[in-house]
């Protein structure tokens, strides 16, 4: 529970730092467009950064976040939809007597699911880091 509220906490101050980072370049990006814009030579430059920049940019993320939560909902419901699925399960046999005696062995079986939900600890926080900077940034717009 407390990791969850680390990452969601975690996911709103980066969101939030990052899009008051934005806000303080795009405010210097425009005070610099203004002086260049003052001398002669400033608009050719001006109207050529113009034409570099990418009107896409924002829908390039967009895409990248909407993809990876399609990622997320494939793996959640992949299970229910017919596939099976395997997880990998950690398996120590022996034993540690005061670190002295150490006669552990650790074994990595998969144990087969059919027709499961399976959730995953790092499906989660995924999901709360990027639901969480969503947040984070559309609060420093206000």
């Amino acid at each position: 529970m407390m990791l969850e509220l680390l990452t969601m906490g975690g996911g709103a101050i980066l969101g939030a730092a990052t899009k008051l980072t934005a806000q303080g370049q795009a405010n210097k990006q425009r005070s610099f467009e203004r002086a260049m814009a003052m001398s002669e030579l400033g608009g050719s430059f001006v109207e050529s950064a113009r034409k570099m920049q990418t009107p896409f940019a924002n829908m390039t993320r967009r895409i990248i976040v909407l993809s990876l939560l399609g990622l997320l909902y494939y793996s959640y419901t992949a299970g229910l939809l017919g596939l099976n699925i395997a997880v990998p399960v950690e398996r120590v046999t022996g034993i540690n007597f005061l670190g002295l005696i150490d006669t552990t062995k650790t074994q990595i079986e998969y144990l087969t699911f059919e027709n499961t939900l399976v959730i995953q600890e790092w499906m989660k926080h995924a999901m709360l880091a990027i639901i969480s900077y969503y947040f984070g940034s559309g609060a420093a717009k206000a």
